[in-house]
């Protein structure tokens, strides 16, 4: 998470990131919201420590460096316009931490799946070459330089196509909607009836896996499966990895942010 805060991260400080995990793990005891501090107590003391930390980092950002992404920096500007407390800002921002600790999962089979393909390594190392600015010269055998996040999905086409299809292959979920009115859906054979108030849920491992979809073999893993389908300009039909409404996230520059290379 630190590529959101730069270098004054409280992510960086371990004991933050304990307090986080203890936290993450057991969230679910803090939910019915009844004597948290009693009932779930080493989790309450967990959310209060990280809450206080980032309450601490964001009293400092008119020190933050152009390192600290403008979502980041632009996020914190519009609450203090509309007058929100930086106690709320910290509490928003732990939210957005548990959304993203997913990340460390991805990050792994994405990176898993790359390293075992050398041709398919060395063509993404070739693309982040191209969204890389030389800082300077450290010494005869290395220099320094910084990766344009906006740049990405402009020069690291392949990258996002495996970063999307590592998320078709190993994010399971269902998606869970309740039926505001009487509605016929139908597959072209048959026709079905959702009766308002019911709950419809769809799994994801049959949304990602339709062979009409995702073409040949959608068992496997396919770095360039989304480029070669034309997937990586339009969304992509029934490709719902972190839930549907009215606006879908996808991995872009943006998730890419916290994945290191």
């Amino acid at each position: 998470m630190g590529g959101f805060y730069g270098k004054l991260s409280p992510w960086e400080d371990s004991a933050v990131m304990r307090s986080f995990w203890v936290y993450h793990d057991d969230m679910h005891k803090l939910f019915p919201g009844v004597a948290p501090s009693v009932i779930a107590s080493k989790e309450f003391k967990a959310r209060t420590e990280v809450i206080a930390a980032l309450e601490s980092y964001i009293r400092h950002e008119e020190n933050f460096g152009a390192e600290v992404p403008l979502f980041t920096r632009d996020r914190f500007a519009a609450e203090r316009k509309f007058g929100m407390s930086i106690h709320n800002s910290a509490k928003i921002e732990i939210l957005l931490a548990t959304a993203l600790a997913n990340i460390s999962t991805l990050v792994f089979w994405l990176l898993s799946n790359i390293y075992s393909q050398p041709d398919l390594l060395a063509k993404i190392r070739h693309e982040l070459l191209s969204a890389a600015v030389t800082e300077n010269q450290t010494d005869e055998n290395g220099v320094e330089m910084t990766l344009h996040l906006g740049k990405i999905k402009e020069h690291c086409p392949l990258l996002l196509s495996c970063a999307q299809e590592t998320e078709r292959c190993n994010i399971v979920d269902n998606i869970t909607r309740t039926v505001m009115t009487d509605t016929t859906i139908s597959n072209g054979d048959r026709s079905y009836l959702l009766k308002k108030g019911n709950n419809v849920q769809m799994p994801l491992s049959i949304l990602h896996s339709d062979a009409k979809v995702w073409d040949d073999e959608p068992e496997s893993w396919q770095g360039d499966r989304f480029l070669n389908l034309g997937y990586n300009t339009s969304s992509p039909p029934g490709f719902l990895p972190f839930g549907g409404g009215k606006h879908i996230w996808y991995v872009d520059g943006f998730s890419l942010v916290d994945e290191p290379y």
